[in-house]
């Protein structure tokens, strides 16, 4: 950036949205405009696209809500349908994307209107953001959910806390088995170095 005497600008901020949620947001998560990093995403760059990618608020682990459809456009720009039910998230008018560069190539680096275009990239999330670092991935488009999607989500939500309740089962039994063994082996211990009648006493 000295060489060529550029500033990078900081992101603008969208407009926040009234506070509304569920709702179903959809757009474009990345375009082929140079964004104010000076990156570009090469068409289809994303390709082939994970079969799960996870929702992020402002790319922190918050889990917003999930992602419905993911897919290209005929341009290899990447479109998204969001369900998010998160009050902040909810009211954000742009997506970021995060991921692993796998290749790259550089252009006009010579002037102030220099580059990088991202060939190929191993998508890891997509957030909803307030300040996009590209201006064209927009929410222009926001409705109700319908009462499946509505169902589906509190099902999902369900799933996930019923797992959880498994987990804790699962970590209990084995705190309750390592107690048990530790109780066997004070015992064996217990009479292989004292008398009986001491053991006894010691145990009890």
């Amino acid at each position: 950036m000295l060489r060529h005497d550029v500033t990078l600008a900081a992101p603008d901020a969208v407009p926040l949205s009234e506070p509304s949620a569920p709702m179903i947001l959809e757009g474009l998560a990345s375009t082929g405009d140079v964004d104010i990093e000076r990156v570009q995403f090469a068409p289809f760059a994303f390709d082939p696209l994970p079969s799960s990618v996870p929702l992020h608020f402002d790319h922190r682990l918050d889990q917003p809500g999930r992602i419905e459809h993911l897919a290209h456009n005929d341009r290899g720009e990447r479109m998204i349908s969001a369900y998010v039910d998160h009050p902040l998230a909810v009211r954000c008018g742009a997506w970021s994307v995060n991921g692993d560069v796998l290749e790259f190539t550089l252009h006009d680096t010579g002037s102030a209107a220099f580059f990088a275009r991202v060939q190929k990239i191993k998508l890891r999330e997509i957030s909803l953001v307030p300040r996009p670092v590209n201006p064209g991935a927009k929410v222009p488009r926001r409705e109700r959910p319908s009462p499946m999607s509505a169902y589906i989500a509190t099902s999902l939500q369900r799933h996930d806390l019923l797992i959880q309740h498994a987990k804790c089962i699962e970590k209990l039994g084995e705190l309750l088995l390592k107690e048990v063994r530790a109780v066997l082996l004070l015992k064996k211990m217990s009479s292989r170095f004292c008398g009986p009648r001491r053991c006894a006493v010691l145990i009890n």
